[in-house]
């Protein structure tokens, strides 16, 4: 009888652990784990891919998924990587291509004077209009731009893109920060840093300027930056192979040079709308993953 008693308490027990998850967790699963991903620029399967791969499986609810910037242009399906880290709530640092709509958007409201920009985005009235307005000023101005053949802003792709944009899209893209800070990732207290495109060594990283944390490539022997718009490879050095921390930088950007791995620093822009990889690197294990993509844009 006693014997019995304890087989029935045993099994209690044990009902009690299934169902309330703890304490015990899956074989070789992680508490909290961070995910930093690389430029994603539209490939949303292979972005799904990933995530599976690194994670394995969906994301719980306590992954942190971080994406290093760039997730709209080039790619087939910009805006539904866009919405995919928007609702899910996942952290972004702004790349050089959402910057790029941005400047974009600030261009063609200034072209409209009857327009007032900040009324028209927090209007949640109708947030769907935006897009259409902002698509067909970008039409208007690429048609009579004596410039429209080189202007990247004029391509329809861009056209499209924001023609499908709401306000609560540009409200959320205007909100992404272009530097994030990542404390106890890891059991070494390691102080991790995300970033699109670098910094530039020596120089606090509370006053680096926005257009070198969103394009930054190269660094000058005299510590001046070399900017995407600028970037020629005989000019400077990789700025991540200066970077001597104490912060540990992880960026994008980069896709020509690849897989970046640096003392302080790692790349992970593998080129994966140019036929390459998708990369992420996941903490506290600093391992890296990677899911081979599609060529959606020529190799530059």
């Amino acid at each position: 009888m006693r014997e019995q008693l304890l087989l029935a308490v045993f099994c209690v027990f044990n009902l009690v652990q299934l169902f309330s998850g703890a304490p015990h967790s899956p074989p070789n699963v992680l508490p909290n784990r961070t995910v930093i991903i690389g430029d994603v620029h539209g490939c949303l399967d292979e972005l799904e891919k990933l995530l599976f791969a690194a994670l394995g499986g969906p994301p719980r609810p306590t992954d942190r998924v971080v994406l290093v910037g760039d997730l709209v242009d080039k790619g087939p399906w910009p805006l539904e990587v866009l919405r995919r880290a928007r609702h899910a709530r996942w952290e972004v640092v702004l790349g050089n291509h959402e910057d790029a709509v941005l400047r974009i958007v600030q261009r063609l409201y200034r072209m409209e004077h009857e327009i007032k920009m900040i009324p028209l985005l927090a209007d949640d009235r109708d947030p769907a209009r935006v897009g259409p307005l902002l698509s067909h000023r970008l039409q208007v101005l690429c048609g009579t731009s004596a410039k429209r053949g080189r202007l990247r802003m004029c391509r329809r792709e861009v056209r499209a893109l924001l023609h499908s944009m709401t306000a609560h899209d540009l409200e959320w893209i205007a909100g992404l920060p272009t530097l994030l800070h990542l404390d106890g990732v890891d059991e070494q207290g390691t102080h991790t840093v995300v970033v699109h495109a670098g910094v530039v060594p020596k120089t606090p990283l509370e006053i680096q300027r926005r257009d070198v944390l969103v394009s930054i490539r190269n660094v000058q022997a005299n510590g001046d930056a070399v900017l995407e718009k600028e970037y020629n490879p005989r000019v400077g050095v990789p700025w991540a192979s200066t970077w001597a921390g104490p912060e540990y930088i992880v960026f994008g950007h980069d896709a020509r040079r690849r897989l970046q791995r640096w003392p302080h620093a790692t790349g992970l822009d593998t080129g994966c709308v140019y036929g390459g990889n998708l990369t992420a690197l996941v903490l506290p294990t600093w391992q890296l993953h990677t899911v081979q993509c599609l060529t959606y844009e020529p190799v530059k």
